[in-house]
């Protein structure tokens, strides 16, 4: 009797641990780490990080005065100095290398030239205050112009923004409050947009994008961008006034890639990044003068690698290398411990990372250093019950550290009592083991006894059984048949 009630104890501590390690997800830290123990402040930062910084206040080459405009290719970046009155070029990094514009109205010339685009051939200017658009070869001549101050179709009222795809011109007409299409050569298409705050009204359009499927507009006045498919049908729009991520104090200037939105804020002082459903990502920037700080930004232009940003108020252009935080940080929480997963930047191909960093704290946004680590995973041993923790993680490339990701919270689960009970009823005994049932069928004498164990920290109340058994029938999950199976014989052999 002795024997089996050891033999019982055993194979049901078994039991008890392979069942609470699957719930709770303690097999989980069993997992080896990489981890280098660090700690201090969270921190602060920019993602994008910043790079370099071209231009000041002034009239020479490469100098600038409230630039509004700028646009990048493989070999250059185009500049729209606006007050100055000119285009300007220079190399990918930073460097003068050409001019061209004065002031007036002859072709060739501005009166405030707004934003810039560009395609492999042509440089597309806005000539705001001549209500027109000018078309420029990469060497800055001078090929076609198109537009006039009006109301009419092909006519505009202070222009601002302007888009290309590979058969099509794409016009911010703001003062008119629409976007008008032309093709390549200026002809007028189509136009859509009217005064108001519903979906496809605009109080104030001004920048513009175009991808392979969508319009992108920067509804300035209404604090929102909308999205149009390419025949001006409304798709969707996304952010409202107020200074929280994803809203915006006056957007300005917007670029898109294969993969996000890119928007300035010109109250706002800072860049907003989302997805090309207008899904929140992250943001960089704040009001000032330093580096990766911004006055007035107007426009930007992005390349697989870096972005650059028309710092306007402060007459220099920044330019940032792409960094992005981790994605999907979740929390796996057990009995002793909080399992933390991630997966890498959207970057992480173009932007290796070297290591990730998790921050830790008790409350929302006051979280401190916690490890550093290679890995995509880590175990946080070090956390007591009916405490919630916060949890957030970075990515180090050779850039920089990105911002934090996502934050999470995490709390130990409540202790988990498992009982095992057996209930007698004539030849019959039942057991009940936590979230599974053992039933056996028993003929014969029975004489319990009842007992508590502790197993792995938790209480185990059983009602121990010897009997004569002639019979035993077991239904036990399969990842347990094994054990039963082992039991059940032993069992036979004991008293047969």
């Amino acid at each position: 009797m002795v024997m089996m009630y050891v033999l019982r104890i055993f194979l049901r501590s078994i039991l008890l641990i392979v069942m609470v390690s699957m719930l709770s997800g303690e097999l989980y830290s069993k997992i080896p780490l990489s981890v280098i123990q660090v700690s201090g402040e969270p921190n602060t930062a920019v993602n994008p990080s910043f790079v370099a910084k071209f231009g000041n206040f002034g009239t020479g080459d490469g100098q600038m005065d409230l630039p509004r405009g700028i646009a990048i290719n493989n070999t250059h970046i185009f500049l729209s100095d606006t007050s100055n009155n000119r285009i300007q070029i220079f190399d990918l990094a930073g460097n003068f290398v050409a001019k061209f514009g004065s002031f007036g109205t002859g072709d060739g010339q501005f009166r405030a030239g707004w934003r810039i685009v560009i395609n492999n051939t042509h440089i597309f200017v806005v000539d705001s205050s001549n209500h027109r658009i000018q078309i420029f070869d990469l060497a800055g001549n001078f090929v076609v112009k198109f537009g006039s101050q009006g109301t009419v179709d092909g006519q505009f009222n202070f222009p601002e923004g302007i888009a290309v795809n590979s058969t099509h011109i794409l016009v911010a007409d703001t003062g008119n409050r629409r976007i008008q299409i032309f093709d390549l050569a200026g002809n007028f298409v189509g136009k859509f947009g009217s005064d108001g705050t519903a979906d496809g009204q605009f109080n104030s359009p001004e920048g513009i994008a175009v991808d392979a499927n969508n319009i992108f507009v920067v509804d300035a006045g209404n604090h929102r961008i909308q999205i149009f498919d390419l025949a001006g049908n409304f798709v969707g729009k996304f952010g409202s006034s107020g200074t929280a991520d994803g809203q915006f104090n006056r957007p300005t200037g917007l670029v898109v890639d294969d993969t996000h939105i890119f928007v300035t804020e010109l109250s706002g002082e800072r860049i907003q990044i989302f997805d090309l459903a207008g899904n929140f990502i992250t943001k960089f920037g704040s009001p000032g003068s330093g580096d990766g700080q911004f006055s007035s930004p107007l426009d930007i232009a992005v390349n697989s690698t870096h972005i650059l940003v028309a710092d306007t108020a402060n007459d220099r252009i920044q330019i940032f290398k792409r960094n992005f935080p981790p994605q999907h940080l979740t929390a796996h929480v057990g009995l002793s411990s909080i399992g933390l997963t991630w997966t890498p930047p959207l970057d992480s191909v173009t932007n290796p990372v070297t290591a990730y960093r998790i921050y830790k704290g008790e409350q929302v946004n006051d979280l401190i250093l916690l490890v550093e680590t290679s890995d995509l995973f880590y175990n946080d041993a070090g956390v007591v019950s009916n405490q919630t923790y916060f949890y957030a993680v970075t990515a180090v490339t050779g850039s920089g550290e990105s911002t934090v990701s996502n934050e999470i919270s995490g709390e130990l689960a409540p202790p988990l009592t498992a009982t095992i009970t057996e209930t007698v009823t004539g030849p019959t005994i039942t057991e009940t083991v936590s979230a599974d049932t053992i039933t056996e069928t028993v003929s014969g004498s029975i004489t319990t006894e009842t007992t508590t164990e502790q197993v792995s920290g938790l209480t185990e109340t059983l009602t121990t059984i010897s009997v004569k058994t002639e019979n035993v029938s077991i239904p036990l999950a399969p990842i347990l048949l094994g054990i039963m199976i082992i039991s059940s014989f032993t069992l036979r052999k004991k008293r047969g």
